[in-house]
């Protein structure tokens, strides 16, 4: 019976500790609502990680109202594989900020892309 109880205890604790982390991922994430426009990304530099890695390091450029904007990050292969196209959706007021689309299923103006908001540079 105090093995059982131990056993609960320890799967309560688990899930938990498991909750904790998804609310602290989701509520981590900046407000997306302003990224509406959705432009072309080019990809000019993609390496994998590392050996057996499950992503690649990346270098893109985007382009919106005659700037050049370019960045780099990493992308898991769970959402993205070299050779497929990429999108970003970015906030027309600052189109410097973005987020990428890798999936195609997000779309641009909701809260939650799947990745992260980012901040690219303006190309020279």
């Amino acid at each position: 019976m105090k093995a059982a109880i131990g056993c609960l205890a320890v799967v309560g604790l688990g899930f938990v500790l498991l909750l904790g982390l998804a609310f602290f991922l989701i509520a981590d994430t900046e407000d997306q609502g302003d990224l509406t426009k959705e432009v072309e990304v080019t990809v000019t530099k993609s390496e994998k990680w590392r050996k057996n890695s499950s992503g690649h390091n990346v270098d893109y450029t985007y382009r919106f109202r005659g700037q050049r904007f370019v960045n780099e990050t990493w992308i898991s292969n769970v959402g993205w594989m070299p050779g497929e196209p990429l999108s970003a959706c970015i906030s027309p007021d600052e189109p410097e900020r973005h987020a990428l689309r890798t999936n195609g299923t997000e779309v641009c103006g909701d809260d939650f892309i799947d990745f992260t908001v980012e901040t690219a540079e303006p190309a020279p």
